[in-house]
C-alpha cells in the first residue's frame, strides 16, 4: 500500500486545505473521501474516513482526503454550507439539491440504526439518484460504531466496480 503524503490544496486566493494524498504509480482510478460535518467534530482523521481510505488504497486506488475550511490545519472558517457543499451531511438536516448535476460514481452508505439518516429517507434519496450506489449496514449507527469492517466490505464492493482510467 502506498503511504499518504501531506499536501496543501489551494482552493482560492487566500484559502488552502490540509490534505493527504496516496498516489500509486499507475492507479486504475481515484477516490476523494469527504469527512463528516465539521461543526459536529468531523475531520479527515474520523474512523470512517480512515477506514474508507485504507480499503481504497489497499485496492490500489489513488486516494485524497482533506479537512474542509476551518478544520485542522485548513485555512478559513466554516462557510455555512456554501463552501462545503461536498460534505456528506445527514439527510435529515440538509438539502442535497447541489448533487443533481453531479454524475460521478458515488457511494452512499448508511446504517439501519442511523439516528440522522432514517432508512426511509435514505431509500428515497438514493432511488431518486440512480447514479448513486446505495449500501446499508445492518445495525450500524451514524458513526458505524463496531461496524467498520462491514463498511469496508461495502466500499470494497463499490470500488471494485469503478470505471478504470485509460492506460498511458
Amino acid at each position: 500500500m502506498i503511504p499518504e503524503q501531506p499536501i496543501s490544496l489551494t482552493v482560492g486566493p487566500d484559502l488552502s486545505l490540509e490534505a493527504l494524498l496516496a498516489l500509486p504509480p499507475s492507479p486504475p482510478a481515484g477516490v476523494v473521501i469527504c469527512h463528516p460535518h465539521p461543526l459536529y467534530g468531523g475531520d479527515m482523521e474520523n474512523p470512517v474516513v480512515v477506514r474508507v481510505q485504507e480499503v481504497c488504497a489497499g485496492l490500489g486506488l489513488a486516494t485524497l482526503r482533506f479537512n474542509f475550511r476551518g478544520v485542522g490545519a485548513s485555512g478559513g472558517v466554516h462557510g455555512g454550507g456554501v463552501g462545503e457543499q461536498d460534505d456528506a451531511p445527514p439527510l435529515a438536516m440538509s438539502d442535497f439539491g447541489f448533487l443533481e448535476d453531479i454524475r460521478v460514481p458515488t457511494l452512499a452508505v448508511a446504517g439501519t440504526r442511523d439516528q440522522y439518516c432514517p432508512s426511509d429517507e435514505f431509500a428515497r434519496f438514493t432511488a431518486a439518484r440512480p447514479w448513486i450506489k446505495a449500501a446499508t449496514i445492518e445495525g450500524a449507527d451514524h458513526f458505524f460504531f463496531g461496524k467498520l469492517f462491514p463498511l469496508g466490505e461495502a466500499v470494497t464492493e463499490w470500488a471494485q466496480r469503478l470505471p478504470r482510467g485509460r492506460a498511458s
